[in-house]
């Protein structure tokens, strides 16, 4: 079955977000290199990892709809 196999999540505080999520869920996160983009280890076992980056662009408003998030699909032939 193909699962998904990253995750990448925009923020626009590095530093809460990564209190956050290891505060709540005991995540890791290292930063890649020199650049603004940070692996995100979510744990051992069955899962996936991610990555965090900083938001391109304004703010979400209280009134802003959900737009999505970016995720990386494995799959067995890309041009299939």
């Amino acid at each position: 079955m193909l699962r998904p196999v990253h995750f990448e999540i925009h923020v626009s505080d590095v530093e809460r977000a990564r209190a956050f999520y290891a505060t709540v869920f005991g995540w890791r996160f290292q930063q890649w290199e020199d650049n603004p983009y940070w692996l995100v280890f979510t744990g051992t076992g069955p899962g996936i990892d991610g990555g965090m980056r900083l938001r391109s662009g304004p703010e979400p408003t209280d009134d802003t709809p959900i737009t999505g998030f970016a995720t990386t699909m494995e799959v067995a032939d890309m041009d299939s």
